[in-house]
């Protein structure tokens, strides 16, 4: 008997970094997640946290993930001038690179934010518990 997607899921779950990616699943209580190795989970938001992976806070990330001084990307490839906070609700970091572009609303409009210390903090990253692997979630039972 194959076992449902919701089994899979609880059989399937661990605590991952969101080091190159982040992003709401619309209105829902998911996330996508892809962690420092590429891989894509998808996590239910209220269990992602800011701070030390040993230490879970009560609170999801939104409150505290802050990106600071990002720049709005503009049609002609020019940025526009900074912005003092960025609460976004996606990211796609090129940690190489030290920069990341992140969203902060519905509009589309995309802002690019930089680093130049991993203490910055626009190099700070949630963690989230019970993700599941995305390729597992939709694979065929």
């Amino acid at each position: 008997m194959p076992m449902s997607r919701w089994t899979r899921r609880l059989q399937d779950t661990s605590r991952q970094q969101c080091g190159i990616g982040f992003g709401v699943e619309g209105l829902g209580p998911d996330i996508t997640c892809i962690n420092y190795n590429g891989d894509p989970y998808t996590c239910r938001t209220l269990d992602c946290y800011i701070g030390d992976p040993n230490s879970r806070p009560d609170l999801p990330p939104y409150p505290l993930l802050l990106f600071k001084n990002c720049r709005k990307m503009l049609s002609d490839y020019n940025l526009g001038p900074p912005i003092n906070q960025t609460h976004p609700i996606w990211y796609h970091a090129d940690n190489q690179a030290q920069t990341l572009e992140a969203q902060i609303d519905g509009s589309g409009d995309k802002y690019l934010c930089t680093w130049t210390e991993s203490t910055d903090p626009n190099n700070v990253r949630p963690y989230c518990d019970g993700c599941s692997s995305a390729d597992t979630e939709n694979s065929q039972p």
